[in-house]
């Protein structure tokens, strides 16, 4: 046999290295069995986006360092709210500190960043003062100067403290004294971003809340009752885990662009 040069090599029908449209197939297709893993498929999207990239998750060293000194913006996914007591009629599902750290620290991971479960006391910090008990505008009541104890260390430049805003930080932040009510609300994004104004180079995460809820089986068919919900509360600890999962993920793409300019 005698072996020759091919003289003209046809196209092939799969996409190539060189192929423009190569970013959005990686990007978008996943296996049939993961589609119906929501947090999965997020998680993913974005790893592709960040690994894809022309540059990088952080661009300089000293960009990082820079946000030490800047007020960081706090990433919008669930309402962040929820009542216990008399006046709730669908039970919210609140994250435990520790179910949070494993879902920030797996959304750090797949950017390649670490993110450590170390106590780190911040002097003269501003956190909200919050009143519970109120079911009216004014749930935060005043800000309060000193210590404040963050939940983990991202290792951004110097490191960098990470709050995840729980219930138990919202009742440590309980005003002493006023009045008392039978129900309490619980206010997260609020008290979230409050702290995130006010003290620069902190990383703040908030409980999103997802209810427990079934239109029917509540007094009737009362309809979308105007908050995130699911039906039962194995669902509604996804769906709370998910959108925790998706603040991580926008702070990621938020970061990646500010250390890359």
């Amino acid at each position: 046999m005698n072996i020759e040069p091919v003289e003209s090599l046809p196209t092939p029908e799969y996409p190539d290295k060189y192929s423009d449209e190569i970013h959005d197939l990686l990007a978008t297709t996943y296996p049939r069995r993961w589609v119906a893993k929501s947090l999965v498929v997020g998680a993913l999207t974005v790893t592709a986006a960040l690994s894809l990239g022309s540059c990088g998750i952080l661009g300089k060293t000293n960009s990082a360092d820079d946000l030490q000194n800047r007020y960081l913006p706090i990433f919008e996914y669930g309402d962040g709210i929820g009542s216990i007591g008399c006046m709730a009629i669908a039970a919210p599902v609140f994250l435990s500190e520790e179910e949070a750290f494993v879902i920030m620290q797996a959304a750090f991971a797949e950017a390649g960043l670490t993110y450590k479960n170390k106590t780190l006391s911040l002097k003269n910090a501003t956190r909200p003062v919050v009143d519970k008990y109120s079911h009216q505008d004014d749930y935060i009541t005043e800000n309060k100067r000193g210590t404040l104890k963050a939940d983990g260390v991202l290792e951004l430049g110097k490191g960098t403290p990470v709050v995840f805003v729980s219930i138990i930080e919202l009742d440590a932040w309980q005003r002493i004294g006023g009045g008392y009510s039978t129900a309490s609300t619980y206010r997260f994004k609020e008290a979230a971003q409050e702290l995130a104004n006010n003290n620069p180079g902190l990383i703040v995460f908030y409980d999103p809340v997802v209810h427990i809820y079934n239109p029917v089986s509540i007094f009737g068919n009362l309809g979308d009752p105007g908050f995130i919900w699911a039906e039962t509360a194995e669902k509604a600890q996804a769906k709370s885990e998910s959108l925790l999962h998706q603040q991580v993920l926008a702070f990621i793409e938020w970061l990646r662009a500010e250390t890359s300019r």
